[in-house]
């Protein structure tokens, strides 16, 4: 990958045809409304990217996964983000809201060590991205292995011939007939795997006409020049043992297609062809070219053929970094091809990472420099974060994992899954561009199409930006069971008294408290008060929206063998730290005698209540003065309730808030028990109150002016510190072992005005390569990312 200069504006160069920008044309009014429309539908609807910086590929039932997020493209500054744990049957584990603030946030999971090996997937989305397809969302697979599994982490699966999807992708979208075309073919098993696959091009006579063989991932392409009237198909081996017949698409008579030549490390060579001057698809000579990145365009200008063959460059430097998209139009602007390019001219930030030393010992102290540097070398401001772990600890899925670049630059752009994304940004030779052209020549844009922006077809906005808690819900006569406007609805925290929340209903009822900020779960009580006094009420909580539906599962990372034989890995194979594991006695359980008896089921009470823990409670089905009155029953039961009594003038019956009156109009005999709190909730601040609870046979209040409902919400997830332990120099090494995974984790790393920043941590008992990874961003935008690595030794 190439750093690319800042920009300047340079000339395109023609070299068979005119490439015009200024010159007027019958077709400017047709184009400027279009490219009006593509920009203004990108304003709109902005495709926000995430990404998640992970401190390990692979992890240990009952390990910790460390995250960072990255959002780039928001609309808006502030907003919720979603990370789920999602396990290999598609159930979510696990779930992490936190505030994304300037698109940065960072969290955890706690893996349980009952979860099973496999594969398991990482989702992350914001609310806005849920009014697109779930593609935009952030996948990432990952590898749990629990050591107590006696068995194996993954068997082969046997490919099955009817399990090959093989596909063909004329460049441009157009197969023409006597023209040169390049082809491009993906070969897939039933997972989307890419499988290898050679063999032959033959005409309907069964003529060979060429060779052909994929070269990453099932990946190639070939130049065919095909005959009108002639049709083809593919004789190929696939994975070395099933062979089969595809089709190739039928070759057109009549048209003009779109090709790119992007193996140059400078420039970008694009062709235009066509054929059969008599058709009137050839008869045009002016066409649009437009070019898009990111969605927006980039790029526009009217093409005048004056040849069937035409081609022209284009300095990449004058271009945005990462994937565009030309479309060929013509006057009408109905496009005609379309060709995706990869521009390798970034404008990224070298990140330079220096350990103090190549070489340490084992709990050793190490020191580590960051220094982020522009493409001029100027330093920079940054936020980044960092992971250091084991080279040994990690069990491999994939050679060439995502990371900030591909994630952002590949998969966000494309549809489809792309495996071994880090392998297209490898280097920057003629092999690994001809891999990444092969990429995009397979896979589709993921923007709004022409047809789309043409037609004005907008998205359907179900869910908005969000950037705070919410709680919603709907007051309700309690009688008439009928909305009720305009009522005053508080909601206090049960954990903190001070958290007080007030707002109103509106003509049908609807309340919502917005602009909440708190962490964890806090347990809430609400309360509604209608215009009438002794208008009864009652409150319904809105269930929380639920999760995007899952629709694909974690893939597994072996597809097949060559051999169709069932091979199968072993725990104690996969890494020598499952081989220095050492279990406890608190890994076990060790049972003695077990006397099994009958337990009386312990009965709940779901009666609603506004805390947690009452200070003094009275039972009154102990008492049997049928001649005196509750009050009197309760002042004569002890000294509490006696001083409690007078100083009390709020009263709440089965979580009602009643009157006086009513409480002393029932019956004594018909109460359960009394419960006295010092302060509570009351109608204007805090102050006692007395919770009276009916013999559920006797509840069958329905006079009661208000209904109290207490409910948990769900806040936004803990942060954890991660944990470094730090050694001395005289510690004996009879110390527990420590053979921690990860070593150090940061997602709070910045560089300022001299680009510089510096880590320290300690080594753990684990010898061999340890591995340092940092990724962020730039306050501009800008990707980052360096690796470097030291070893340890025992010495």
């Amino acid at each position: 990958m190439k750093n690319r200069p800042k920009p300047t504006i340079t000339a395109v160069t023609a070299i068979l045809f005119l490439l015009s920008f200024s010159s007027p044309s019958l077709a400017q009014n047709n184009r400027q409304e279009l490219l009006s429309k593509s920009d203004s539908l990108n304003a709109l609807y902005p495709q926000e990217k995430i990404y998640l910086h992970l401190d390990r590929q692979s992890y240990l039932a009952d390990d910790d996964i460390w995250f960072k997020a990255y959002v780039i493209n928001s609309a808006v500054t502030n907003f919720n983000l979603y990370v789920e744990l999602i396990n290999p049957e598609g159930e979510i584990l696990c779930k992490n809201l936190s505030l994304a603030q300037h698109g940065l946030s960072y969290g955890d999971f706690h893996l349980a060590d009952t979860l099973f090996t496999g594969m398991y997937r990482i989702r992350a989305y914001t609310n806005w991205m849920r009014n697109f397809n779930d593609q935009w969302f952030f996948h990432k697979d990952i590898l749990i292995i629990n050591p107590r599994d006696a068995g194996l982490v993954a068997d082969s699966v046997r490919l099955r011939k009817r399990d090959i999807d093989l596909q063909f992708f004329p460049e441009g979208g157009t197969f023409l007939a006597n023209q040169i075309n390049r082809v491009a073919f993906k070969a897939v098993d039933k997972n989307g795997k890419g499988i290898d696959i050679e063999g032959e091009i033959v005409d309907r006579n069964g003529n060979k006409i060429l060779d052909i063989q994929s070269n990453f991932k099932g990946m190639g392409s070939f130049w065919i020049t095909p005959s009108i009237g002639m049709n083809y198909s593919a004789n190929v081996t696939v994975a070395g043992h099933h062979t089969i017949n595809v089709d190739l698409p039928q070759p057109q008579d009549f048209g003009v297609m779109l090709s790119a030549d992007v193996t140059d490390s400078a420039d970008i060579y694009l062709q235009v062809s066509r054929n059969n001057p008599g058709s009137n698809i050839s008869t045009e000579n002016e066409y649009i070219l437009v070019g898009q990145s990111g969605g927006s365009v980039c790029f526009a200008g009217e093409v005048k053929l004056s040849d069937e063959t035409s081609i022209f460059k284009i300095s990449k430097n004058t271009l945005p970094g990462g994937i565009v998209k030309f479309t060929l139009f013509n006057q009408n602007m109905l496009p005609y091809c379309e060709r995706l390019v990869f521009n390798n001219y970034l404008d990224t930030i070298h990140v330079n990472i220096t350990p103090d030393k190549l070489m340490y010992k084992t709990r050793e102290k190490v020191k580590i420099d960051v220094e982020t540097l522009n493409h001029d070398n100027t330093p920079t401001y940054t936020n980044l974060s960092m992971s250091v772990y084991s080279n040994a600890s990690e069990y491999k899925t994939e050679d060439y994992p995502n990371n900030i670049f591909t994630s952002i630059l590949l998969d966000s752009e494309l549809k489809g899954t792309i495996e071994e994304p880090a392998y297209y940004f490898k280097d920057d030779s003629l092999s690994t561009r001809i891999a990444l052209d092969n990429l995009l020549l397979t896979h589709g844009y993921r923007y709004f199409e022409w047809e789309e922006i043409t037609e004005e077809e907008m998205p359907d906005i179900e869910y908005v930006p969000d950037s705070c808690l919410r709680v919603s819900g709907r007051v309700t006569s309690l009688i008439l069971n009928k909305p009720l406007a305009d009522c005053k609805i508080s909601m206090i925290s049960v954990k903190s008294l001070l958290n007080v929340y007030e707002t109103k209903s509106d003509s049908v009822g609807d309340f919502q408290f917005t602009n909440l900020y708190f962490k964890d779960t806090i347990l809430f009580t609400m309360q509604a008060k209608a215009r009438k006094e002794r208008q009864n009420t009652s409150i319904e909580l809105y269930a929380e929206t639920p999760p995007p539906t899952i629709k694909t599962l974690p893939t597994i990372y072996k597809s097949f063998e060559k051999n169709e034989v069932q091979t199968y890995t072993y725990l104690s194979e996969l890494s020598p730290e499952l081989l220095k594991k050492k279990w406890h006695i608190s890994d076990t359980i060790l049972l003695a005698d077990i006397n099994v008896v009958a337990r009386k089921q312990v009965e709940i009470d779901t009666r609603s209540s506004s805390y947690i823990e009452a200070d003094y409670t009275v039972d009154m089905t102990k008492f049997d003065n049928v001649g005196l009155g509750i009050l009197e029953t309760l002042e004569a039961s002890s000294a509490a309730a006696r001083n409690f009594l007078p100083r009390c003038s709020t009263f709440y019956l089965d979580g009602v808030k009643v009157d006086k009156e009513f409480v002393t109009s029932t019956p004594q005999s018909w109460f359960e028990k009394v419960e006295f709190i010092r302060m509570a909730p009351i109608e204007r601040g805090w102050g006692p109150a007395a919770y009276f609870y009916l013999i559920k046979e006797k509840n069958q209040v329905k006079d009661s002016p208000t209904k109290t409902t207490t409910a948990e919400i769900v806040g936004y997830s803990v942060f954890r510190k991660f944990y470094s332990p730090k050694y001395k120099a005289n510690d004996s090494p009879e110390i527990k072992d420590d053979f921690r995974r990860t070593l150090y984790w940061d997602p709070l790393i910045r560089t300022y005005t001299d680009g510089k920043a510096q880590v320290s941590f300690y080594n753990s008992d684990e010898t061999g390569k340890v591995n340092v990874v940092v990724e962020g961003v730039t306050y501009d935008g800008k990707l980052c990312r360096g690796t470097a690595s030291f070893d340890v030794n025992s010495f």
